[in-house]
């Protein structure tokens, strides 16, 4: 039954912003909608970022991240999320 439920990808870039993404995992984490994957973009942030996706496991949807090596901007990492995004919706 949980088959027929649509998957949706919740797609996040971020640069430099950590305390913002922080609140925005937090949101999605709070969501009734329980098929949710969600794609974090990290566009090369020099903030912790990366030490923080690492080691992040939200518990209630599939979390999956990507690192840019150099910034490429906001819409060029949102196409990137995208692009490994495996659900039916896109957010």
């Amino acid at each position: 039954m949980l088959d027929s439920i649509p998957l949706i990808s919740v797609v996040i870039p971020t640069h430099d912003r950590l305390i913002f993404l922080k609140r925005a995992i937090a949101s999605v984490e709070q969501q009734s909608w329980r098929r949710i994957e969600l794609v974090v973009v990290d566009d090369a942030s020099a903030d912790g970022t990366q030490a923080y996706l690492r080691s992040a496991q939200p518990r209630t949807f599939s979390f999956k991240y990507v690192v840019n090596e150099k910034s490429v901007g906001g819409a060029k990492s949102r196409n990137i999320g995208i692009a490994h995004s495996t659900g039916e919706y896109i957010a």
